[in-house]
């Protein structure tokens, strides 16, 4: 992995928790302005529709959106995921952000518009932990990730049954509680962190019969003889009088060996 692509990563991989940080710190400072009841029958959604925390439920849903889609990149380059990850967690993304700024109240289709976002958003926490989980290698990560997908599904049950007993903003925290330790949880953990991919390289290769061997060298090489001399082993055209010339497909010229110096016959002196 590149350097800089390393620093983006470190760069990027608390953008998680601050996210948590903020949509907990804006929404609870939203219900403490308006003295809104968390154990009440209205949903977390009414405070985009009071004058008093519109903006700070609008900042509470967009701000953390933006965070968490910095820590998607995060993840897609320390943890092995596929696509349906990446679609479920931006899909439910792009729902929070129209939740945002569609609030519940006034028109009967801003009221759809918002409840079919939010529901996107629900909708996608456990399948995101879901494919999250499927994408991790054998081992004790894998079985934690999946563990955290089975909290997940029991908060959304929970949620449902404390929704039919008018309970909806307890309704909306659990499985969102249950979701923000997901993200503290990948954000800390020891998970296998996937490997760059290696250059491929061109092994060198000696010629038969030849003296040279050709050098490690980036892409492909062709290699020339040329007659000089009187036909050498193994039926090498040159013999010692063979030179061997590289040059790179790519056009660009590379090296030639210098010609062997000729060796004449070795003289025996006999007394």
């Amino acid at each position: 992995m590149a350097p800089n692509t390393v620093g983006m990563h470190r760069s990027l991989r608390y953008t998680g928790v601050a996210a948590v940080v903020a949509v907990w710190t804006i929404l609870l400072t939203a219900t403490a302005v308006t003295g809104f009841d968390l154990f009440g029958e209205e949903p977390l959604s009414y405070l985009g529709s009071q004058p008093r925390s519109a903006a700070l439920f609008t900042l509470g849903l967009a701000v953390p959106a933006l965070l968490l889609t910095a820590f998607h990149q995060y993840l897609r380059g320390r943890f092995p995921v596929s696509p349906g990850f990446s679609l479920a967690m931006l899909g439910g993304l792009v729902g929070q952000v129209v939740a945002a700024f569609v609030p519940i109240g006034g028109e009967p289709a801003f009221h759809r518009v918002h409840t079919t976002s939010a529901l996107v958003l629900g909708a996608s926490l456990p399948l995101l932990m879901w494919r999250f989980a499927a994408s991790q290698p054998p081992g004790p990560w894998r079985r934690l990730s999946y563990g955290l997908f089975w909290a997940e599904l029991a908060a959304c049950a929970a949620g449902l049954h404390l929704s039919s007993l008018n309970v909806a903003p307890v309704a909306e925290i659990l499985p969102g509680a249950v979701f923000h330790t997901w993200v503290v949880t990948v954000t800390f953990g020891e998970g296998r962190v996937q490997p760059p991919t290696p250059r491929s390289r061109v092994p060198a290769r000696a010629g038969t019969g030849s003296r040279f061997s050709s050098p490690v060298v980036e892409g492909h090489t062709r290699c020339h003889h040329r007659r000089g001399g009187p036909p050498g082993p193994a039926g090498m055209p040159g013999g010692i009088g063979t030179a061997i010339a590289y040059e790179r497909r790519s056009g660009s010229r590379g090296w030639e060996a210098p010609e062997p110096r000729r060796v004449g016959p070795r003289r025996l002196d006999h007394p």
